[in-house]
């Protein structure tokens, strides 16, 4: 077994064994959410609300946690004390 593949099925069991809940991404564009139940060397089978689909690896772009803040999302420790952003510049509203 090589090292990628051990890599990948430490991560999928880590998200099984945690009930994680998931975002998977597809080469189209398409996300999907719900919690991996279980896997083997060509499928992904995915519990999300519309029930149980079955996801082929070759498919998959990213697989992502749910609470995983993304770069459109700020994180606790980037607002100051009045609520704003203190990362990021903020927004100017141009006139139309």
């Amino acid at each position: 077994m090589n090292e990628t593949c051990a890599k990948q099925e430490s991560f999928l069991d880590s998200l099984i064994s945690g009930h994680t809940p998931v975002n998977i991404f597809l080469i189209n564009g398409i996300r999907l959410s719900g919690i991996i139940r279980s896997y083997d060397q060509w499928v992904v089978l995915l519990d999300s609300p519309t029930g149980m689909q079955t996801i082929y690896k070759h498919s998959v772009s990213t697989i992502q946690d749910a609470e995983h803040m993304g770069p459109n999302k700020a994180s606790p420790h980037t607002r100051g004390i009045d609520g704003t952003r203190t990362s990021h510049s903020r927004r100017r509203h141009v006139a139309p």
